[in-house]
């Protein structure tokens, strides 16, 4: 796979509550933009409630029908599974072509404990027969296999390294045993995230417990490595998890009013543009970003391609700066585009500036004026990005250890609100098959 495709983690069924369908979309709609093609797997389709809710409530506007309109414009496929691997069930091997084979699958397979959305062979089944219809020739088959066998070596070194504790330590001191059953769990020879899933909830544990939450996202990590794809994804309940994928030593600014910072900021930044807000994004359909990726993005698609070449592992500071100009010229584009097809939302221009290694941390605990985000631009760049925006560290950052280019979007709070309901709070697009909670 193209190290320029994108694959929606915060899709993962257990997020279906922290991140809702609307940001799903306007998610979706920043990934087509912003990268060659979109994935999502069959588990998101099947189990998160987002996808369901929206096809029932038969919005033209809807994530589903988004979803659609992506795939049929050819810059989103499903991916599933070639077989349903359980090796420790009555069936431990079935052979899947569509998402109902899937879901069938699982019946077979799974107990009720390992889902989150309840099974329903009615409702359900109908949503995944219609999906099957429209989707046959936007897939991508994967090794599910081999995506469970990466899975369980993330899970093992996240436990080995100590990382459990901060999001299993109630659940362990309140349940005697239950830290000795999930070890002895992790130690069988076969485990998937049915498997997990059924363990914490079995025991009590909500979806939505970070215990869940954290090994779903584990889980997206696995199909992200497959895929050779960057991983999108958002932070869980305020915690910056980009903050672990890109450990920093960031140079603290203090408690100052974070106004003067962002001032400094801008000053900094490659490029600051009159744009819309936003949270306009979330009106763009999908013959829309198509239009928008030929036309204006063309330059844009063109060098994000060849920088997927081995050769340009390695960015240069020509490169980068090439990039950063091209990208600040695709995005006027787009603003050019929303001025004119939505003027609606777009008559009170805002201030966007294109920054080069902002990285994500202490900015946000102070600053409410801003927001922020980054895109995928594979290996040689590496994108990350954060609720806020954060102050750049002192210097230049170390080519090789990966580049941030980062958005800084300035509004009043009523606006940012409306942003936020469009895009996660604290939404980042990794770099290719990110390294999870490194050891210290």
């Amino acid at each position: 796979m193209e190290n320029s495709t994108a694959y929606l983690s915060c899709a993962e069924p257990s997020w279906a509550a922290t991140v809702s369908g609307r940001q799903l979309k306007g998610i979706l709609t920043l990934s087509a933009l912003l990268s060659e093609k979109v994935y999502l797997s069959d588990v998101h389709i099947g189990d998160n409630a987002n996808f369901l809710d929206s096809y029932l409530r038969t919005s033209r506007y809807g994530l589903i029908q988004h979803v659609r309109g992506l795939a049929e414009a050819g810059m989103l496929d499903l991916l599933i599974r070639r077989d349903s691997v359980r090796p420790h069930s009555d069936t431990p091997r079935i052979a899947c072509d569509t998402l109902v084979d899937v879901y069938q699958s699982w019946r077979a397979q799974d107990p009720d404990g390992a889902w989150i959305l309840p099974p329903d062979d009615d409702v359900r089944l109908q949503f995944l027969s219609d999906v099957d219809s429209w989707s046959s020739d936007h897939v991508t088959r994967y090794d599910y296999g081999a995506v469970k066998q990466t899975y369980m070596g993330i899970v093992r070194q996240f436990t080995e390294d100590g990382h459990l504790e901060r999001y299993a330590s109630d659940l362990f001191s309140s349940i005697t045993g239950s830290e000795t059953e999930y070890l002895g769990l992790l130690a069988r020879d076969w485990f998937s995230l049915s498997d997990i899933y059924d363990f914490f909830q079995s025991r009590g544990v909500s979806i939505t417990h970070p215990v869940m939450l954290v090994h779903g996202l584990m889980n997206e990590t696995a199909y992200s490595s497959q895929l050779g794809s960057s991983l999108v994804g958002a932070d869980l309940y305020g915690e910056p998890l980009e903050d672990t994928f890109w450990p920093r030593n960031d140079h603290s600014t203090g408690n100052n009013a974070s106004q003067q910072v962002v001032g400094e900021l801008l000053e900094r930044a490659s490029h600051v543009l009159d744009t819309p807000a936003l949270s306009v994004l979330g009106l763009l359909s999908a013959e829309e970003i198509a239009s928008l990726r030929e036309v204006q993005g063309r330059g844009y698609f063109d060098l994000l391609y060849l920088m997927s070449e081995p050769g340009h592992s390695q960015p240069r500071q020509q490169v980068v700066d090439t990039f950063s100009h091209v990208l600040a010229s695709y995005w006027e584009g787009i603003a050019e585009f929303l001025r004119e097809h939505h003027p609606e939302g777009t008559h009170r221009p805002r201030k966007l500036a294109l920054m080069l290694s902002a990285s994500p941390g202490l900015l946000r605990r102070f600053s409410r004026d801003t927001f922020s985000f980054a895109l995928n631009v594979g290996v040689p760049i590496a994108a990350s990005a954060g609720a806020l925006p954060v102050p750049l560290a002192e210097g230049t950052r170390n080519l090789t250890s990966g580049l941030s280019l980062r958005f800084l979007f300035l509004a009043e709070n009523e606006e940012l609100k409306r942003i936020r309901s469009v895009i996660p709070n604290g939404a980042w697009f990794t770099k290719s098959q990110p390294v999870i909670f490194p050891s210290a």
